[in-house]
Parts: structure tokens; sequence; C-alpha cells
């Protein structure tokens, strides 16, 4: 039910201010100057200075604005009670509730220096998340995303054990082979007589590991999670090429064979994998499209 009746001359013309064609371009445009506002922020900047004054009216302002656009809103549809058209029957109009009404609340206890009322002043940042109930391809992506998480959790399944398996291996070869001597405090001269680890802590070197190596099933996991985000992989593949022996430094292109592992592993996790996850989305993405517009329901000829 609602307060007011659907022939009230104040919510019809509430009506016409909500379905006028620049009503929501008009919003988002305050939405883009809110999210400016937000980003030229600097929060080192002296309290009192000109340029936080006037950013602090500003940002009063257009809090003050969204909470009008809420409530001719509330006023049109009903709050939660006036049927499946309500406002807050809506997911979208629920978050932006949430973000008008912790603007408000921050705004009304901005002089008070607590813990809480500074956590809800940060929630200011989710303002340009509103951008997306205004706009139907943000709201398809944002869907598509949300309704694909089944089906990425068992391409993330999958993957793991991939991983997992070459994880096995590369822990079955280069265990203990990525370690190299730190030679800073050992004379020039003496380089050349440094073959292992004995050798090295002899002469005064320190026996030294890798941030990313395969010693252990965890640290191999980590290291090929890594490999497979391709960032600083090809540090890692020539680190294993250059591996001889446990506690025995490396030499330069001892084992080029181990290049095929890495190459297998990029394709078999890396490529495949990550053009699965991307296949799926695509697949949720049309088909939220194709219900979206209806044409799920057509029929072939």
């Amino acid at each position: 039910m609602t307060i007011l009746k659907n022939d009230n001359e104040f919510r019809v013309y509430c009506s016409k201010i909500v379905g006028h064609s620049n009503f929501d371009n008009l919003v988002i445009m305050l939405i883009l100057i809110s999210t400016i506002l937000l980003a030229i922020e600097d929060p080192y900047e002296y309290p009192l200075s000109k340029k936080k004054e006037i950013m602090g009216i500003l940002d009063m302002i257009l809090s003050f604005v969204f909470l009008f656009e809420l409530l001719i809103k509330v006023v049109v549809y009903g709050f939660a009670f006036n049927g499946e058209d309500s406002y807050l029957k809506n997911s979208w109009n629920k978050m932006d509730f949430i973000i008008v009404f912790f603007s408000m609340v921050s705004i009304i206890f901005k002089d008070i220096d607590l813990g809480p009322i500074k956590i809800l002043r940060v929630l200011r940042v989710l303002r340009p998340l509103r951008m997306i109930s205004r706009n139907p391809g943000m709201k398809i992506a944002i869907l598509s995303l949300m309704n694909a998480i089944p089906d990425i959790g068992n391409v993330m399944v999958v993957s793991m054990l991939f991983i997992l398996l070459f994880a096995i291996l590369a822990t079955n070869f280069y265990k203990g082979q990525f370690f190299s001597c730190l030679t800073d405090n050992v004379p020039l001269e003496y380089h050349q007589f440094i073959e292992n680890k004995y050798q090295c802590l002899d002469y005064g070197g320190e026996w030294v590991n890798e941030d990313q190596n395969f010693d252990d099933i965890g640290h191999s996991l980590i290291t090929l999670f890594n490999v497979m985000t391709t960032e600083g992989w090809i540090g890692v593949m020539w680190n294993a090429v250059d591996s001889t022996k446990i506690n025995y430094i490396s030499q330069v292109n001892h084992s080029p064979i181990n290049i095929a592992f890495f190459m297998l592993y990029m394709v078999a996790c890396s490529l495949f994998v990550l053009n699965m996850f991307v296949g799926i989305v695509i697949n949720v993405f049309n088909r939220e499209k194709e219900s979206l517009y209806m044409n799920h329901k057509l029929t072939n000829l």
C-alpha cells in the first residue's frame, strides 16, 4: 500500500520528473562529478584548506541531490510495500539506498571523530557503483559475473588439480636446486673454486635460495601460480634451465630440456585454463543478454 494515490498531483508531478528522458542522464553526470571529486581528494591535505572546504561543500550538495532523487522515486514507486514496483523491491535500488543512507549519516556526524564514523565516510567510494543501475550493459556484465560464479568454481577446482599435478612434478625435478652462493664477502680470486654449498660456506659466502622455488609443495604451488599469471615466469624458467644438483651452484644452460616443462605448463594451465574462465563468462553474458531482451523465448523456424 502507499499513502499517496496514483492520481495524486504531487505523485504525478514526481512521476513526470523521474520519467523525463534527461533525468537519468543528469544523475549519471552527477555520479561522474562525485567520482571525480573522490579521485582528486587528497587525504593528506590540511583540513581547513580552501580546496578541502570547497570539495566538502560540493560533496554535501551532491549527497543532498542524491537524497532528493531517492525521495522522489520513493514517492513515485512507494518505499517497500507498494507491490513489485516498490523502490526497495529492486536490488539495484537497495544498493543506491544504502549508499545514500551512509552518505547522509557521515554528513550528520562529520564533526564526530570516531572510528565507525570514519568508516562510514570511507563508504563514499561506493558511489561510482550507482552507475551500474543506470547502464543496461554494465548490469548485464555484473549479473554475468555473479551468475558465472558456480561454473567458475568448477573451473577453479580443475585448474587447482592441474597446478597440483605440475607442482608435484616440479618439486621432484627442482627441489633444492635453486640455491646460489652470495659471494659479496668472498675475494674475487676464490670465486672460480666455489662449486657447491660447502665450498661456498668455507670461503665466507652465503648459501641463499630464490624467493620462487620448488623446495616443497607449498612453495611449488605459489611459484607455479605466479608463473601462471605470466609475471616473472621467464626468470623462473631460466633458473630451472641453469639448475644442476642439490647443494651445487647453477651453471648457465645446464639443462635446456627444462624449457619443455614450462612450455607445457603455460599451455595447459595459463592459456587453456584462463581461456576456460573467459569462455564461461562470455557464455553467461550472452545468456543474460538473451534473457534481458526476451530472445530466449523465440522459437526457431
